[in-house]
């Protein structure tokens, strides 16, 4: 490659925020610093450099006189007999499913002893293909929640075990009066066989019972569009591994919504330029998502604007192959498209062409937030593409047949509401969800609810339990007997690893109470079965975790169900664009809707793109923050048809403008220790006919200032060459250019190389060009290494503890620019700069190849951090895990100061095989050492070397997109080797010669060859 090409190269300029971009002082000032202002100080009034002096002068009599500091002694007891199928030490995996809304993943759940301490994916389960995200790896620790509810509550106080029945037996009593007439389920969407027979049950038994279902982030604008196009309540299920060309309109399918584990997996597959022939990506949406930030090209726009788009494009697709639409509708159509401005026509023509030349290999999908008109008209596309049976197949919804599952959330919720207000409910059975804190503000529910006797199943006293006058704890699917059916039509099952830790009840269980039963979940689930007429093969299907696979189905056919008229109506309704400000309501990606309030793993998770960390915020555009005289962390009030909610604002590049997006599951008054009073509650804003997003929105600047606590500034870099990616075109005709793209001198190393001729060199090798920056890495390595949460206050000092970071990077200008993604870990680098300067020798170099920390040996010095260029080391300031009396102050987060002593159950998430590090030590990756010595150990057992694909890390056990490779590299057949071997491998400051053990392959990305020359001559222009 010449020296211009290299230098054209090189001139993307890659920032992580506004001050980096602007150079700011606040920026320098900080990145001149390993870690903010104060950080060294440890806030009881000895700094660290005093610290050290007094270690220095006492280190000669710990062993004597002990330290403060100590890790507290913790006596442990025998087995007086070994219980049966158990080894001390040895872990045992079971097979059960994770259930979040319609998402059902099968997982494999680690024991510990008879600890639940890990999920992993289940291979055989095609929702996971062995893989997982954010939400399944940390779910274990909603297990040792200790502020679930314990017991069953009535009034407020707990009910003795012997009172029990006579609860249920009231519930019973209130049903029996006139045919349940006076009684309502209020239920969040079930996909339990179980659950639906024994509702079944219970509505022959009481024929006037109502049953109602609502959820507060559903899919129903795209169950009730297809059913208006075909007449069934089919669910698309998408084969991203077939599709060239893929169209996302407003649809975050990579990362919030369901079966995103096995979308990504499919998607990635075609993300290997020496693998495969890449697919293609557009994305249109109005704030940056994972799947926006994936995207080849991607469009900003208002989640209103986006409808049109989809008639430009449909207009495009129609007139070419005809369709099964009137000649009348495709005139509105095309005046319809011709009208819209948001994006230009070359831009859809091109689109277009993408796609007709892709037929039978493209995939056109809109999100959740679209109506259903949209969703209809994108199955007639599809189905013109001849994409329908090809890269998208419709498998019947579960439980179709149910009128609780065919009627929306919303229509189902308004008639609860009215049938409330006017008297007919005397008593209100809520199974799970937070109906007064998620549904509809118009609604009112918390008015409504005060009137009945309210029954709330429950995991925590939310705000809805408050309200409630019995209150029954409601079990973890850890504890729990139940079973699944995913919208592929996966049969799967649901098996506890522990006994449960409170005296609560699953749903099938309250079920079987309201109909006089005292029989188990687990007798319950086999009575289902054996219903089904399934009698046979059940310890089968406990070990595989799944039953029956899911079947493709035949592709409905066209038939006019609404399909017609609710075009006309969006046509007719949506033509005239609207210049006025617009707010949208996202799920939260860490949070969902709320219901991981209290989990600490998820509150601390940064946001794939923001990085914001235990907060929400106010999203917008930079113009538009300028034309409002707004910038970050500045104080709002965002008013909707008169109600009014305060956030805090976030100027986030690539933002549509003229828009505003804020996100659910914040805002808590009653929750948790962990979950209340995070963020800002913007439901408020959100009714029943301004679901997803609401216009005429009033904006007004507030007094004061909201400090948000983001990671994205951490751990920078300098500015040097990290992130190396390139056009198809161009990497075609320059295999090798991430190898080019840093000049350097010949590097010589000043100490001997360690010679590696047998044995294990262990290595790892991320693919950029798979990575989506999803996070499920960052949370299986958290679950894996018993990685402490170290609270808000801390992240703003800079004291976040992750061992992997997702570098979020943006290019271009402010306004659009494109995102990338970037692991970043330990690089275990063979000329180690940490270990060379450590005058302890706590972080040494093994024999095969690994970076290692000797905890005991750490004094805190942090040498080994200051001259560690990449920043990947954790210091525990404070020990995270244990109370220490000495440092406890109110404005200091300590795990143990939000929950009662004693917290066994939250210490019995720990994984046995990790040390749990006490205050004062350096920590980071170690390539998960305690699993290359389990297997190891195995294989000298049995005289032989380790196997490529035993040794599996946690982070590239989890990642969905399958982009981490881990391995011996000195086994030349092992994946890892191989991949190094690739020309697009490179290491990050490879000037250094730092010789590191983890290597990235380069990004390579496939525009629109069309689109990049229109890009060039408006630079140009």
């Amino acid at each position: 490659m010449s020296s211009l090409e290299n230098k054209n190269m090189s001139e993307k300029h890659y920032w992580r925020s506004f001050d980096e971009l602007e150079g700011s002082k606040e920026f320098e000032k900080f990145h001149h610093r390993e870690f903010q202002e104060g950080a060294s100080e440890l806030e009881d009034g000895v700094t660290r450099r005093n610290f050290l002096k007094l270690m220095g002068a006492s280190v000669a009599f710990a062993t004597a006189s002990g330290c403060s500091i100590r890790k507290p002694v913790q006596k442990i007891r025998p087995y007086a007999q070994m219980p049966e199928h158990l080894a001390v030490g040895k872990a045992v995996y079971y097979a059960t499913t994770f259930v979040n809304g319609e998402d059902v993943v099968g997982v494999l759940a680690e024991s510990s002893e008879g600890r639940p301490t890990k999920i992993e994916g289940n291979p055989l389960h095609p929702q996971s293909l062995g893989k997982t995200n954010h939400f399944q790896q940390a779910s274990v620790l909603d297990l040792y929640d200790p502020d679930r509810v314990q017991n069953v509550l009535k009034s407020g106080k707990p009910v003795e075990p012997s009172q029990r029945d006579a609860v249920f037996g009231e519930l019973r009593a209130e049903l029996k009066k006139n045919g349940g007439s006076d009684v309502s389920v209020l239920m969040e969407t079930s996909v339990s066989q179980t659950d639906h027979r024994l509702l079944g049950v219970l509505q022959k038994q009481y024929p006037a019972l109502s049953v109602f279902r609502y959820d507060s982030v559903n899919r129903d604008t795209i169950t009730q569009g297809l059913y208006s196009v075909t007449g069934k309540y089919v669910s698309p299920q998408y084969d991203f591994e077939k599709a060239d060309v893929v169209v996302a309109f407003d649809s975050d399918f990579l990362g919030a919504e369901v079966s995103n584990v096995r979308n990504v997996n499919a998607f990635a597959k075609r993300r290997d330029p020496d693998e495969s022939s890449l697919n293609r990506l557009y994305a249109f949406e109005q704030t940056f998502t994972v799947t926006g930030a994936k995207a080849d090209h991607r469009f900003k726009l208002k989640t209103s604007e986006v409808e049109k788009i989809v008639w430009k494009v449909s207009s495009k697709v129609i007139s070419a192959l005809g369709g099964p639409v009137s000649d009348d509708m495709k005139r509105k159509l095309a005046r319809a498209a011709k009208a819209s401005s948001v994006v230009e026509d070359t831009v859809v023509n091109a689109i277009a062409k993408d796609v007709l030349s892709s037929k039978g290999k493209s995939v056109l999908l809109a999100g959740t937030s679209q109506s259903e008109s949209v969703h209809a008209l994108l199955f007639v596309v599809n189905q013109l593409l001849s994409n329908n049976g090809s890269t998208i197949a419709y498998p019947e919804l579960p439980f179709s047949d149910s009128s609780i599952v065919r009627k929306s959330s919303l229509d189902s919720i308004k008639e609860f509401a009215s049938r409330v207000k006017r008297g007919a409910v005397k008593t209100v059975i809520a199974l799970g969800g937070n109906p007064v804190y998620a549904a509809p503000a118009d609604l009112k529910l918390k008015d409504v609810l005060s009137k009945v006797n309210l029954v709330h199943v429950t995991s925590h006293l939310n705000v809805t339990a408050e309200l409630a006058n019995v209150v029954i704890p409601r079990s973890n699917f850890l504890e729990t007997w139940s079973d699944a059916v995913s919208l592929d039509g996966t049969k799967s099952i649901v098996q506890p690893l522990i006994k449960r830790l409170y005296d609560s009840y699953s749903d099938s269980e309250v079920l079987a109470r309201l109909l006089g039963s005292n029989k188990s979940d687990y007798t319950l689930v086999r009575d289902t079965f054996r219903s089904s007429g399934l009698t046979s093969g059940w310890k089968k299907w406990l070990h595989a975790g799944v039953v029956a696979a899911g079947t493709s189905s035949v592709v409905p056919s066209l038939q006019d169900r609404g399909f017609i008229s609710s075009i006309n109506e969006s046509l007719k309704s949506a033509s005239k664009s609207s210049d006025s400000l617009e707010v949208t309501f996202k799920s939260s990606y860490a949070l969902y809707d709320g219901r991981f309030s209290n989990n600490g793993w998820l509150q601390e998770l940064p946001d794939p793109i923001t990085k914001l960390t235990w907060d929400n915020a106010a999203y917008v555009s930079p113009k538009t923050a300028k034309s409002l005289k707004l910038k970050t962390n500045d104080m709002v009030a965002v008013s909707v048809n008169g109600a009014e909610v305060e956030s805090a604002v976030y100027v986030l590049p690539g933002h549509a403008e003229n828009a505003l997006t804020l996100t659910l599951g914040y805002g808590h008054t009653s929750f948790g220790r962990i979950g209340e009073s995070k963020g800002f509650d913007v439901s408020v804003l959100r009714t029943s006919d301004d679901f997803s997003y609401a216009q005429d929105v009033t904006l007004v600047k507030r007094k004061g200032s909201y400090a948000l606590a983001t990671t994205q500034d951490h751990g920078s870099m300098e500015g040097r060459p990290h992130y190396r990616e390139a056009d198809l075109d161009y990497y075609n005709d320059h295999k090798d250019f991430a190898k080019h793209m840093v000049e350097h001198p010949p590097l010589k190393s000043l100490f001997d190389e360690r010679p590696y001729d047998t044995g294990y060199q262990w290595g790892m090798a991320i693919d950029l060009s798979k990575c989506v920056g999803c996070n499920a890495c960052l949370v299986a390595c958290q679950s894996e290494n018993n990685i402490p949460i170290v609270g808000k206050k801390e992240i703003l000092n800079g004291r976040d503890m992750h061992w992997i970071r997702i570098d979020r990077y943006f290019e271009g200008d402010e306004d659009n620019p494109r995102v990338v993604d970037q692991p970043v870990t330990c690089l275990h680098c063979e000329n180690a700069p940490c270990e060379q300067v450590c005058p302890v020798a706590a972080t040494v170099h093994s024999e095969e190849g690994t970076n290692d920390m000797a905890y005991n040996r750490c004094i805190g010095t942090r040498y080994c951090s200051d001259n560690c260029p990449v920043k990947v080391r954790r210091f525990n300031f404070l020990d995270y895990h244990q109370k220490n009396p000495q440092s406890v102050k109110k404005d200091r987060f300590h795990l143990f100061d939000y929950i009662k002593e004693p917290a066994e159950t939250v210490q019995m998430q720990f994984n046995p095989d990790v040390t749990v590090r006490m205050r004062g030590v350096m920590e980071k990756c170690t390539f998960c050492i305690q699993r290359i010595s389990t297997v190891r150990k195995q294989a000298a057992n049995e005289n032989r070397l380790i196997e490529d694909g035993e040794v599996v890390a946690a982070c590239q056990q989890s990642c969905p997109a399958d982009a981490i490779a881990f391995g011996n590299i000195l086994d030349e057949n092992s994946k890892v080797a191989k991949l190094k071997k690739r020309e697009r491998d490179y290491h990050i400051l490879e000037q250094l010669h730092l010789k590191p053990r983890l290597s990235y392959l380069a990004s390579v990305r496939n525009p629109n060859p069309t689109l990049v020359k229109l890009e060039k001559k408006k630079r140009a222009a």
